[in-house]
């Protein structure tokens, strides 16, 4: 359990190495290009994510998860990766007239043409990432990530400062995967062999189709905004609604991507050993709701200066959006991991169906909210998260016995965190004016909701008091040693 922590930490570090510059980056460029610019890159972006979900095929979990994996699966694996994503960018390529066509935005077509060139690239990198997490190596997979991302926000800011606009951020995204390429290339194992082939397919074929079809109808699901509002509304629509969307993600973009790194080969490591999943996915859901749910209390009630601080005035309309979304994030943090168990049991047919319900709701609630106004969208993701939550928690019950009072346990532990981290918010909102100085509201926000957060984990004895306990013990004992 130990090394589980070990490994956490260091991808929990990465992913907050990586949402802060990312964060950073969105600042700048929030200030640098007009919501249109952003909308054109966002829908674009969401387009190639389609084919972005056929092409990743499922590769990175088989290759986590797989019980005998020889040398040749692995050849097979990235020969697979080879073909699928080379017709993959000849697609995207195919597609960039007629998408701006549909969208009626000319700006559409050289940004898809771009992006296109991503898909030759990343099978270079795909399947040594895949095997470098099977083996636990997260320093090497930290530092390549947080790279990457460093130079891809250093060229956005850059190229639009220089008057690039949209396409700053498609030159962006290939120098981040140039990037992400080239450390996989110096940190790849020794023993990784270079030779592609196609003998193993059918055996990979066997697992990635179901994955395939489910990472792509959650991506669809998750982009139902972009999709509709870009050809409903307008491409400023679908840039506040991806501001709102994208900031109530700063939680899965940080902590719950960490988790999500570590428990899949978790996972997989104990379901090999034929161990019960339930007790750990219990434990580790019970852990992150301690977190998520206050954090997303208090993103609601902080929503005016958050936006206010990073993005500047022209995004306020984003602001409403935001505190809809809240619930709906906080409604998500609670399937986490539910993907992971899923894969690391073999169950991606189940996996696919939820995935396939879950698009059609999402689909059918947004469409017809999109007539209405953003809002109406914001609160029909909510409702289907709700409804993907009942999904999820009836498929769990079926493969590793998780129950509807586990989740209530889950969901009471975390009342008392969440009431204390949103109390001093909710009073400074109330009973403080709103001032000029967004930085200033935002920190004493943000200081008063850490404050009653860490005093009600202690009082309710929160099981992260304890986790928090052993990190702080490990601190001292390596202080302790340097001195």
């Amino acid at each position: 359990m130990s090394g589980i922590r070990s490994a956490f930490l260091i991808a929990f570090a990465s992913s907050n190495a990586v949402m802060a510059i990312t964060f950073v980056n969105s600042m700048i460029l929030a200030r640098l290009l007009t919501p249109a610019e952003i909308g054109v890159f966002s829908v674009a972006y969401v387009i190639t994510g389609l084919l972005r979900t056929l092409r990743e095929m499922g590769l990175g979990s088989y290759i986590v998860q797989e019980t005998e994996l020889t040398e040749l699966r692995l050849r097979s694996a990235f020969g697979v990766s080879l073909l699928v994503s080379s017709c993959g960018g000849v697609l995207v390529m195919a597609l960039a007239e007629p998408a701006a066509q549909f969208y009626r935005e000319p700006g559409l077509s050289p940004v898809l043409l771009l992006l296109g060139l991503n898909f030759f690239l990343v099978p270079f990198g795909a399947t040594s990432m895949s095997l470098m997490r099977r083996q636990l190596r997260f320093k090497a997979l930290a530092l390549i990530d947080t790279s990457s991302t460093l130079l891809a926000a250093i060229t956005a800011v850059v190229l639009a400062s220089l008057g690039f606009s949209f396409m700053s951020l498609a030159w962006a995204s290939l120098v981040g995967t140039l990037t992400s390429v080239l450390g996989v290339v110096l940190c790849r194992p020794a023993n990784l062999p270079w030779a592609p082939a196609l003998r193993e397919w059918r055996r990979i074929w066997g697992f990635c189709s179901y994955l395939s079809v489910s990472s792509l109808l959650n991506f669809i699901s998750y982009s139902a905004a972009d999709l509709v509002l870009g050809r409903l509304m307008s491409m400023s629509a679908v840039a506040y609604f991806n501001r709102a969307f994208g900031t109530a993600g700063l939680f899965s973009q940080v902590m719950a991507r960490a988790i999500q790194q570590v428990s899949l080969p978790y996972f997989a490591e104990q379901n090999r050993r034929g161990e019960d999943l339930r007790p750990a996915f219990v434990q580790a859901t019970t852990l992150l709701g301690g977190v998520a749910l206050p954090f997303f209390a208090v993103l609601a009630i902080s929503a005016d200066p958050v936006i206010r601080t990073l993005f500047g005035q022209q995004w306020l309309s984003a602001i409403p959006i935001l505190q809809v979304l809240c619930l709906a994030a906080a409604c998500d943090s609670l399937n986490y991991l539910s993907n992971q168990v899923f894969t690391a049991k073999g169950q991606v047919r189940t996996q696919m169906q939820i995935d396939s319900w879950g698009l059609l709701i999402k689909f059918g609630l947004v469409i017809p909210a999109a007539l209405h106004s953003l809002a109406a969208v914001a609160w029909a993701f909510v409702i289907s998260s709700v409804l993907m939550t009942v999904l999820r928690q009836r498929a769990l019950y079926t493969i590793i016995a998780v129950r509807w009072i586990d989740l209530a346990r889950v969901l009471h532990s975390a009342l008392l965190p969440t009431l204390g981290a949103a109390l001093g918010p909710a009073l400074l909102v109330v009973l403080v004016p709103a001032s000029h100085a967004a930085v200033l509201e935002l920190l004493a926000l943000g200081c008063a909701a850490t404050l009653g957060w860490l005093a009600c984990l202690y009082l309710g004895r929160h099981p992260l008091r304890a986790e928090l306990g052993k990190l702080l013990g490990k601190w001292r004992k390596r202080d302790g040693k340097q001195l």
